[in-house]
């Protein structure tokens, strides 16, 4: 088995250090290390969805015409139309 050791500082002058601080002491000897390698692994996790949400959204977006005109020549918001048509 090989180990890879990891260091870290807490500040607990700073409000988020001082609570992983709390969460960690609460934490039994030995799952320390477990319970951050899961918490990097979930937030890589979510950090992924969200990408994956935000492309997504990104491409349905470029498929609208978010602005047509109108016979009178005025500027109709196809997507407020939209939202509004949810209703």
């Amino acid at each position: 088995m090989t180990d890879k050791r990891l260091s870290i500082r807490l500040n607990l002058e700073k409000l988020s250090h001082k609570k992983a601080d709390e969460i960690l002491s609460a934490l039994p000897k030995r799952r320390k290390s477990e319970y951050v390698v899961n918490a990097i692994i979930m937030a890589n996790g979510q950090d992924n969805l969200y990408n994956m949400i935000k492309d997504a959204v990104k491409e349905g977006f470029k498929e609208l015409p978010i602005y047509k005109a109108d016979t009178k020549g005025a500027i109709e918001n196809v997507a407020v139309d939209y939202l509004e048509s949810l209703k």
